[in-house]
């Protein structure tokens, strides 16, 4: 049938455009959204070239896809809390230690006073480590805090 072109002969082709006569098949009819929304998708997905011709194949992988993106958590059960580093934040410094009433005037510069009721540490090395609890009483850049356990120094470095 096939030699020197697409057909074998002139015959053969005046019989094929004869069988035509003109005729086309009706061209499904597509609204300006639904073309709008499928030049989108062909335009930015070319694997979807593939699915135009069939909704139901593009449908079952989306389905497929879902199902396991879904599963992912579930075969993994719970997640696990992430471990938090225990760095202690710095407040200031002790500039006054009074030992009557025990509070101590904390000199905490440019750095945002802690708010009340918080409890501040001092982690003197081979002592004991001094506990206190901030007070209302705030002028900055001053601190005042209760001792609550240990003695601190003027010149100690206070910890959150």
């Amino acid at each position: 049938m096939k030699k020197g072109g697409f057909f074998s002969s002139s015959a053969e082709a005046a019989l094929i455009s004869r069988q035509n006569d003109g005729f086309e098949p009706p061209r499904p009819t597509l609204s300006v959204a639904g073309w709008v929304a499928w030049r989108r998708i062909l335009w930015c997905c070319p694997c979807a070239v593939t699915f135009a011709l069939s909704r139901f194949r593009f449908s079952l992988l989306l389905l497929a896809s879902a199902a396991l993106l879904s599963s992912c958590g579930v075969l993994h059960g719970k997640k696990k809390p992430r471990a938090t580093a225990n760095t202690q934040q710095f407040v200031g410094t002790v500039s006054l230690v009074s030992e009557d009433p025990s509070f101590v005037l904390i000199d905490n510069g440019s750095l945002p006073p802690p708010m009340a009721d918080t409890v501040l540490t001092i982690n003197n090395p081979g002592g004991i480590p001094v506990e206190m609890k901030v007070t209302h009483i705030q002028k900055p850049p001053f601190v005042v805090a209760d001792i609550v356990k240990g003695t601190p120094k003027k010149g100690d470095r206070v910890f959150r």
